[in-house]
C-alpha cells in the first residue's frame, strides 16, 4: 500500500521505492568496482533522497550513482539473495532494539510506537513485537491530519484534557488513516490513535497502564514530547529510544 510508506507523497507520477536489489545492466566508464551483471543493493543515504522524490526502485531500470549501491559478493550469493540481505539489517536491528530495550517487558507489556506505517524498520519491529506477545499501541498521524498536541507538564491530565478535538480530518485522510490502521492491526497493534490526546484519553477511560517503553522513529523535538506524556511518569525503568533519522540534528527536550 503506497499510501503507508508514502503517506506524505502529495502528486501523482512518482515512481515509489527508497530501497531494491538488482543487477548491473551498464556501468559508466569511470566505474572501476562494478561489472554488469553484479548483484547490488541500492541503499541510498537516508538523506540523499526524500520521501516525496524516492529514489524509484519499483521499476526494472534504475539509474544510480556508485555511491547508491553496495555490490554483494559472490561467496555471500552461494548463501543468501540479495533479497535476503537486504531485508537483514533492518530486521536484525529491529530485533536487537527489542532485545535490548525491551528486556525488562513480559508479555501482555505495552510498547508505544509512532512510525509502524513509516519504514521498514517501523513494520519488522511492530511484528517483531506480536511474535514476542508485546502489545503495540501505534500512533498514526497522516499529512492533511488536524494534529491535537499534548502540551504542559509530564504527566499531568491537565496537559490533555482541554485540547481541542473537534477539527475533523479531509475524507480522504480519514480514509487513508482507516485503511492504513486495519494494516497496522493485522500486523500486530492492539490499537491505533491519531495523536497523543487520542492514546491518552484511551487510556484513562479504560484505565489502562502507560507503557514503560516508547519507540521513536520519526525523530523530532515535536515526536519526542509526545511520547514522554504518552509513557509511565517517575518509573526508572521507563525508556524512549529514538532510531529514526529525522532531521539529522540534536533534539533538545526541556525537563
Amino acid at each position: 500500500d503506497d499510501s503507508m510508506i508514502y503517506a506524505d507523497l502529495k502528486k501523482s507520477g512518482v515512481c515509489l521505492g527508497m530501497t531494491g536489489v538488482g543487477r548491473i545492466e551498464q556501468a559508466g566508464s569511470r566505474i572501476e568496482d562494478l561489472r554488469q551483471e553484479d548483484a547490488v543493493i541500492i541503499l541510498p543515504k537516508p538523506t540523499k533522497f526524500s520521501s516525496e522524490k524516492p529514489v524509484g526502485t519499483a521499476r526494472t531500470l534504475v539509474p544510480c550513482n556508485e555511491e547508491d549501491v553496495i555490490k554483494v559478493p559472490a561467496e555471500v550469493l552461494e548463501e543468501l539473495t540479495p533479497e535476503q540481505i537486504s531485508l537483514t539489517p533492518t530486521i536484525v536491528s529491529a530485533y536487537i532494539v527489542l532485545e535490548q530495550y525491551g528486556s525488562k517487558l513480559s508479555p501482555g507489556d505495552s510498547v508505544l510506537m509512532n512510525a509502524a506505517h513509516l519504514s521498514a524498520s517501523g513494520s519488522a519491529l511492530l511484528q517483531l513485537c506480536k511474535l514476542l506477545k508485546l502489545k503495540p499501541l501505534c500512533i498514526l498521524s497522516l499529512p492533511g491530519a488536524p494534529k491535537s498536541m499534548v502540551k504542559g507538564e509530564y504527566g499531568s491530565k491537565s496537559a490533555w484534557q482541554d485540547a481541542d478535538t473537534r477539527q475533523a480530518s479531509p475524507p480522504t485522510v480519514r480514509a487513508q488513516y482507516e485503511r492504513i490502521s486495519e494494516l497496522l492491526v493485522t500486523m500486530g497493534a492492539e490499537e491505533v490513535f491519531p495523536d497523543a490526546v487520542a492514546l491518552l484519553r484511551w487510556r484513562d477511560r479504560n484505565q489502562r497502564m502507560l507503557p514503560k517503553l516508547a519507540l521513536d522513529g520519526i525523530a523530532t523535538r515535536d515526536s519526542v514530547e509526545q511520547l514522554i506524556h504518552c509513557v509511565q511518569a517517575g518509573d526508572k525503568e521507563t525508556q524512549i529510544l529514538v532510531y529514526g533519522h529525522g532531521a539529522a540534528q540534536p533534539i533538545e527536550v526541556s525537563p
